[in-house]
């Protein structure tokens, strides 16, 4: 199984550098990750990103399509039992600036999130199955910046709105709002594997 790695990374750089994105006149896409979670105080116990993503580019480049998706599983010690965790991320990245190696992006996006736990029940000895929703609103303006011709990376700032609605009975759905700033290192990077020249 080592052995194959290597061979799949050159493959994979071989095809991720056959079709310049910035070239074409027609749909690309290329897969990516993009961190989505902003801090602000409601979302304190949120747990999971949708890091594993797509960006698919329509027509001419100038409007696309982000998916991301995040899944974790734990086990609970309390209930002995597995809990799921589970994240969805849709954005609309539209094409307001482009050079030759640089996009600017404005993306409005929403994301999803539902993470479950266990809390001790209301008798003693048993436990109870909550599920926490997070939904998160943003605007954002992104630069993406091409290493090479379909590798970029990204960076970007704009506001957010975070919605908690807590598992646990009695507890209140609160609302926060903030302003972020994401780097290079926490935004993400795509690679893109398909378009035309």
């Amino acid at each position: 199984m080592k052995s194959l790695l290597p061979v799949a990374v050159v493959t994979a750089l071989f095809v991720a550098g056959s079709t310049p994105v910035l070239a074409a006149e027609s749909a690309a896409g290329g897969l990516g990750f993009r961190a989505n979670a902003i801090h602000t105080p409601n979302a304190s116990e949120l747990r999971l990103d949708a890091p594993v993503g797509v960006r698919w580019w329509l027509g001419p480049q100038k409007v696309g399509v982000d998916l991301g998706v995040g899944y974790a599983s734990h086990h609970d010690d309390l209930a002995d039992k597995n809990t799921s965790d589970w994240s969805l991320d849709v954005g609309i990245p539209i094409a307001l600036k482009s050079w030759e190696r640089v996009r600017v992006i404005a993306r409005p996006g929403i994301n999803y999130t539902s993470q479950e736990d266990f809390v001790p029940g209301s008798t003693a000895g048993t436990t109870e199955k909550i599920t926490d929703k997070f939904t998160t609103v943003t605007g954002e303006v992104e630069a993406e910046v091409f290493l090479l011709e379909n590798v970029s990376l990204s960076a970007s700032e704009g506001i957010g709105w975070v919605s908690y609605d807590p598992g646990e009975s009695g507890e209140k759905t609160t609302t926060d709002f903030t302003t972020f700033g994401r780097n290079f290192t926490s935004v993400g990077f795509h690679v893109y594997l398909w378009g035309a020249k």
